[in-house]
């Protein structure tokens, strides 16, 4: 399926006073396994011990160990990273006798080896987890590959409301979208400009923190996180000295995140029921957020099986134009561009990655999401909302949407200093006149597939 085919969002309905569905308990299942890279220079040996090929495991965190030596710089930590990004980090300091026994004789560190376990939720299904090992140096060097399927967390109750994500990056028509999203009677938007709150996706975060396995290297401490007055991070001791088969273990991979998630879903729920008594909407039935690709939207889905999502994209080249031009408009720089040295560099790193990770989350969701690009929303509304409404399952007749679009338009207020060009028919290919040839390029290389993928022409 492309882009520009017609997709429908596939939507569960559950009544409310519906009771929830049998399911069954979540599992992790290794698919694969692959080393990657070989020993030496600077790694000399390493080993995965643990999972190999066809294991299972209840619940929703995956067991993971081994060793590895280093030559020359010690070999002193793994970091497990997902889609580029470090999502534990577990040190090498367990004593490993046999690999000691291995290389009697050789100056090697005893305390070369690991066992940890990392949290699935928010990961999506398959998965594709790289191991990592970190020198003493801060140098890295691969170590193996672990494919992984998990299934779902099972409901236990029945939300009162379905969330829609809106998901995308920013200078995108995020703002508004979401304005016209808040005039649909069936949906509750918290707040005004610039429409960012996210309360849901706290709570939705929250699950993926608190459920996961205790990380004391990276989160809370068994000895220390009473003291710490800020945060609060994985539990401290759900960790690997509970016994394998233990009752207590099989609860917290299992029974314990489910609690969490319920705790999220209540919480939600109270929070949107209040708003929509503030806004004065009673036949609302779901909430919108923005949300960035990534963790929450996976998570929202997991735990609302009936939720609804909208990817909303733009031509980025004209979105990089939008962000520069509104960094300068506003005075001060901000979107990352703070923290590199040039415009290129900007776009060749940050603003690529995002789009990538956008195109990453339209093929992941294809099935179950709604594509509405920038262009067809600013020039042709009233078609571009109805066929979304239609998709989600609300009320899209046309003269509902006409007006939505009216009322919206009435009410630009901050609006107007949101915007960076004269009318949105000239933000669209803004990037012809107002990009370098040398910006232009690097937008080629930085965005070519996402471009492709999503339907703009590249010239």
């Amino acid at each position: 399926m492309t882009p520009n085919e017609s997709t429908t969002a596939h939507v569960l309905r559950l009544e409310r006073d519906d009771p929830p569905h049998e399911a069954s308990p979540p599992k992790v299942r290794i698919e694969a396994v692959e080393r990657l890279g070989g020993d030496g220079p600077r790694l000399r040996a390493a080993a995965i011990d643990r999972p190999g090929v066809g294991d299972e495991w209840p619940g929703t965190s995956l067991p993971i160990a081994g060793w590895a030596l280093g030559t020359g710089v010690p070999a002193v930590a793994v970091d497990f990273v997902h889609e580029g990004r470090v999502i534990r980090k577990t040190p090498l300091a367990m004593r490993r006798e046999d690999v000691v026994a291995r290389f009697e004789g050789e100056p090697i560190r005893p305390r070369c080896g690991f066992r940890a376990s990392v949290g699935m939720l928010g990961l999506p299904s398959p998965c594709d987890l790289d191991v990592r090992v970190v020198f003493d140096d801060g140098s890295i060097e691969p170590l193996a590959r672990v494919r992984a399927t998990h299934t779902p967390l099972p409901p236990t109750s029945v939300s009162r409301w379905t969330p829609l994500a809106l998901t995308t990056l920013g200078r995108t028509g995020s703002t508004w979208l979401m304005r016209l999203l808040r005039e649909h009677p069936q949906i509750a938007v918290h707040g005004g400009y610039p429409y960012e709150t996210r309360a849901a996706a706290y709570w939705l975060h929250m699950v993926g923190v608190l459920a996961s396995p205790a990380n004391t290297l990276q989160s809370s401490h068994p000895d220390a996180f009473p003291d710490d007055l800020w945060t609060i991070g994985h539990h401290p001791f759900n960790g690997e000295s509970l016994a394998p088969e233990s009752s207590l273990r099989r609860w917290f991979a299992a029974g314990y995140p489910a609690h969490v998630a319920e705790l999220a879903r209540v919480s939600i729920d109270d929070f949107y029921d209040r708003v929509t008594e503030d806004l004065g909407k009673p036949g609302a039935t779901r909430f919108a957020e923005k949300l960035t690709p990534g963790q929450v939207p996976r998570l929202m889905w997991e735990i609302y099986p009936a939720a609804g999502e909208i990817i909303l994209v733009r031509d980025f080249r004209d979105m990089a134009c939008s962000i520069l031009a509104f960094n300068e408009k506003r005075g001060f720089v901000a979107f990352g561009r703070e923290n590199v040295d040039s415009d290129a560099r900007f776009i060749a790193d940050n603003l690529a990655s995002g789009a990538n990770a956008l195109l990453a989350a339209w093929r992941e969701r294809s099935d179950r999401a709604r594509l509405v690009r920038y262009e067809d929303l600013v020039l042709d509304p009233v078609p571009t909302l109805a066929a979304l409404y239609e998709g989600l399952g609300l009320a899209s007749d046309p003269d509902l949407v006409r007006d939505s679009v009216a009322r919206a338009s009435g009410r630009e207020g901050a609006m107007e200093r949101h915007r960076t060009s004269r009318n949105p028919a000239a933000s669209i290919g803004r990037w012809r006149d107002e990009l370098d040839p040398g910006l232009v390029d690097v937008c080629r290389t930085a965005f070519g597939e996402a471009l492709e993928a999503f339907g703009y022409d590249l010239e």
